[in-house]
């Protein structure tokens, strides 16, 4: 095994560069801004792929990518002790026993063995990635919610890809660096020379981002109207009243017309930048979006495992023109911080976070920092706090995302039970949304973000899909509006491209 890495001229507008160079199935671009300037930190392009593993009702499949992806292939298989062809590995899975005590089913081989023997047998190749999603859908892997029916995000269980070439760029100190890894040497000529291309295309590339933002109005169609949502949010209420759940979380989907993805995700960073923003090509479907929230976060020097609900929100104050009303702001985020509804609703949302940490982290370890503090967007403002804990020295990453998914900010409290009336009342899987994107590390450390504030790309459609928090003293007409707030940036990027 052998490594490129370099440094090259600083890659300040790293979407152009990818949409020019890199802009292909199995890639990846994710980026980053600082919640209160907006700031760029970094950018991170995979630029190829050289092995993609995908999951889907319980069978794993890996399939090499190029000649550097069938040598991994190996060492995998040979970490999972079994034999794979030339160019893929597929390995089935059983759901864990419901009999089995909490601990064991947590142990139990699973889907993510496959992900787990990919980071072993990177391990060391420092800067390497693995980067996708995992769908909202996983859960189903570990609990059964029932047999569920494609809907119009029919994306896998979960898909990684495995880049043995990344281009990334820290914003902050503008510097840019390239890193590959070669598995296979028959590969190496071939891949330094694509190296020593991509330094040469970043070294006379200068292009600016151009793209002016105009004022807009997004079509809003979902697929249920606001009559027929209210219900469905009418009846989750009354299961609530009932007793059988505190809050559940349904949603609905807008769709919109998209024939340049890509140009969609540019506006979308230019409208909303956020600390997570990502756009995935794979050869059947385009994931694009900018989230606010991060999912379950690993850090493996520190073992530091950490979650942030989000929830409470509210529209920003805008002027007739979309700018910002600062006066008009400041009363909307006051009303939101005494709102005891909104506050009651994010606490106990924090009080789940903990308590799916409890399971898995060193005791006394546990602590929640930057309680309820505001982050605010383009379209909408939020309720924010942070949840950390140390996680035990017998679990990782992985055992650590099977016990929080998913993300009660998305399903809702208690858990299992909020995912059957989802199902029930949504009729279908969600797919992506309220599911995760994200990077798993060499070292094993994962950070991943819940993929909302973001397009499900078929064709030339996109699919945005937004939810609310129902509790016991919801009021239906502002439920329905909160999906249309939380939809309303990345519809508005859609419309912006759709306009060129």
């Amino acid at each position: 095994m052998k490594s490129i890495a370099f440094d090259t001229k600083y890659l300040k507008e790293a979407h152009l560069f990818y949409k020019e160079y890199c802009h292909r199935d199995n890639t990846i671009l994710y980026e980053s801004a600082e919640i209160i300037d907006k700031s760029g930190v970094q950018s991170l392009i995979g630029v190829s792929a050289a092995l993609k593993i995908t999951c889907e009702d319980l069978k794993v499949k890996a399939q090499a990518l190029n000649r550097n992806g069938k040598a991994l292939l190996k060492l995998i298989a040979n970490e999972l002790n079994l034999t794979a062809s030339e160019d893929s590995l597929t390995v089935a899975y059983s759901r864990p026993d419901h009999e089995m005590d909490e601990e064991s089913r947590l142990k139990a081989p699973n889907p993510f063995e496959v992900l787990r023997k990919t980071i072993v047998s990177i391990k060391g190749c420092k800067n390497i990635f693995i980067g996708g999603l995992i769908s909202f859908d996983y859960i189903n892997n570990f609990e059964y919610i029932g047999d569920l029916k494609k809907g119009e995000n029919p994306c896998p269980d979960y898909g990684f890809y495995v880049f043995d070439i990344a281009i990334r760029s820290n914003h902050q100190k503008q510097q840019t660096q390239i890193d590959a890894y070669v598995f296979d040497e028959d590969s190496y000529k071939e891949i330094a020379f694509e190296t020593l291309d991509l330094r040469d295309k970043i070294d006379d590339f200068n292009q600016e981002d151009a793209l002016v933002i105009k004022k807009v109005t997004p079509k809003i169609e979902p697929d249920l109207d606001d009559e027929k949502f209210g219900e469905i949010v009418a009846k989750v209420k009354q299961h609530i009243i009932d007793g059988d759940a505190f809050q559940v979380v349904p949603s609905r989907t807008f769709k919109h017309r998209c024939n340049d993805p890509l140009l969609a995700y540019s506006y979308l960073k230019k409208l909303n930048p956020s600390p997570y923003m990502y756009y995935i090509k794979d050869p059947e479907y385009i994931i694009f979006g900018a989230s606010p929230e991060y999912a379950v976060r690993f850090e493996a020097e520190q073992r530091r495992v950490s979650i942030s609900p989000i929830a409470g929100t509210r529209a920003r104050g805008l002027n007739e023109d979309g700018t910002i009303n600062k006066e008009l702001d400041s009363r909307i985020e006051l009303e939101l911080r005494t709102d005891t509804k909104e506050v009651a609703e994010h606490l106990m949302l924090v009080d789940l976070a903990r308590n799916d940490l409890a399971r898995i982290s060193k005791c006394g370890s546990r602590y929640v920092d930057n309680m309820l503090h505001i982050d605010k967007y383009q379209s909408v403002m939020h309720l924010v706090s942070d949840v950390h804990a140390v996680l035990r020295d017998d679990l990782d990453a992985l055992h650590a995302y099977c016990a929080c998914m998913n993300m009660g900010t998305l399903s809702g409290a208690p858990k299992i039970k909020a995912h059957e009336l989802i199902y029930k009342y949504e009729g279908k899987k969600r797919g992506s949304y309220g599911g995760v994107i994200g990077i798993l590390s060499e070292d094993g450390s994962m950070d991943t973000c819940i993929a909302i504030r973001s397009a499900f790309v078929k064709g030339n459609t996109a699919y945005v899909q937004a939810g609310c928090g129902v509790v016991f003293d919801s009021d239906i007409k502002a439920e329905c509006q909160e999906t249309v707030n939380k939809a309303k940036s990345v519809l508005c990027a859609l419309a912006l491209a759709d306009k060129e």
